[in-house]
């Protein structure tokens, strides 16, 4: 908010500055609420009068209060997708919240290798602020809901207007219609569930006899966890089956046909 004290007569426009006052409060930069009506300009001690005649006030000793209207965006995730644009919109004079409940950025194509105990974690995450601009605003929270009619997220204990709402907060298994028992089953989307599936590989290698591996997806996780979890597996020293499901017979279908 920019408040201006006027010691000499100026003239507004209902919508606008139309007079000596400089460019920064020039028509379209934002409203002068003084001449929105003659009720805020007598509350002022401004004379009012000229309202009823035509669109111009003229005041003299009066305040000026000037709101200038930044765009405010919400971008939903952290990730790749949310972090890029969180940067590129840091270029423009948009108020940019960030919402995620993880406090770390997670390298993902790294997860297959973390997963089969190839990598150190350490080189896998780096704290979520460092990621962005400063002038970011990060939240460490998750939406519990969105009212796209009234333009609020709601959180915990807030609730956030917005002007502008990304929502970059990927995908997650769908695991509704598997029939193997939930336990049973490993999903690859954070370091939480790459560091279950290396500590439960190693066990299951220890104790299995004839260890066997069915991943499903053709896509580069998969493949690149199928491949890790294999040599995990030579390396200890276990002959191990391996097994990949997935509904397209292509591999790696999001890759252009001449590749």
């Amino acid at each position: 908010i920019i408040t201006m004290r006027i010691a000499r007569p100026f003239c507004f426009e209902e919508h606008g500055a139309v007079s000596s006052i400089s460019t920064a409060l020039a028509r379209g930069k934002g409203q002068l609420s003084s001449a929105a009506s003659p009720t805020r300009a007598t509350a002022m001690g401004c004379p009012s009068n000229s309202l009823a005649q035509n669109r111009f006030l003229h005041f003299q000793h009066c305040e000026v209060v000037y709101w200038t209207m930044k765009k405010r965006v919400i971008i939903l995730g952290g990730g790749f997708a949310g972090q890029q644009a969180a940067r590129a919109l840091a270029a423009t004079d948009a108020d940019i919240t960030l919402l995620d409940p993880s406090p770390v950025a997670t390298m993902l194509p790294l997860l297959p290798d973390l997963a089969g105990g190839w990598v150190r974690e350490t080189i896998a995450y780096r704290p979520l602020a460092q990621r962005l601009p400063r002038r970011v605003h990060l939240i460490p929270e998750a939406a519990t809901e969105i009212h796209l009619a009234a333009k609020t997220v709601t959180l915990r204990d807030q609730t956030l207007p917005f002007d502008h709402l990304l929502i970059a907060t990927g995908s997650t298994p769908n695991l509704r219609r598997m029939i193997f028992p939930r336990e049973k089953i490993h999903v690859l989307g954070n370091l939480a569930d790459a560091r279950r599936i290396r500590e439960e590989f190693t066990a299951y290698l220890q104790e299995a006899d004839a260890p066997h591996i069915l991943v499903s997806g053709t896509g580069y996780t998969g493949l690149e966890l199928a491949v890790s979890l294999l040599f995990r597996a030579k390396a200890a020293g276990k002959k191990c089956g391996l097994t990949i499901v997935d509904p397209n017979p292509i591999l790696l279908p999001s890759l252009p046909e001449n590749h």
